[in-house]
């Protein structure tokens, strides 16, 4: 049983790019537009993932920044710690929030969930 990768990328350029490289590496991978920071992106890359694959088993979220690297605590300003942390925490909550319903369908992709749920 294979896999089909599904990369979400905010450069469709890019992501393009990097889905055909593993296509030619005999990978059936995809590119999806996804933005973490923009809800439009999240909500088209939900429903092309429901229409076209119907559920994900796994989801590895890894879209990060780090915009405050080699600033000083003094120098930062809150502006640029608001950016990074609207990608690297609200994005990836907002991210996963999505996703959960796609989860859900898939007959593997919930049981680390579920068993990790505190009610």
């Amino acid at each position: 049983m294979g896999f089909t990768i599904l990369l979400g990328t905010r450069s469709e350029e890019k992501g393009k790019e990097a889905a055909d490289g593993l296509v030619n590496e005999g990978v059936n991978a995809h590119h999806i537009l996804l933005d973490v920071t923009n809800q439009h992106t999240i909500e088209a890359a939900f429903k092309k993932i429901e229409e076209e694959f119907g559920s994900l088993d796994v989801m590895i979220n890894n879209a990060g920044v780090s915009l405050e690297r080699g600033i000083s605590p003094s120098q930062l300003e809150l502006s640029v710690l608001k950016e990074t942390f609207e990608t690297n925490f609200f994005g990836m909550f907002a991210v996963t929030r999505a996703m959960l319903p796609l989860l859900k369908k898939s007959p593997c992709g919930m049981s680390t969930y579920q068993a990790a749920s505190v009610h």
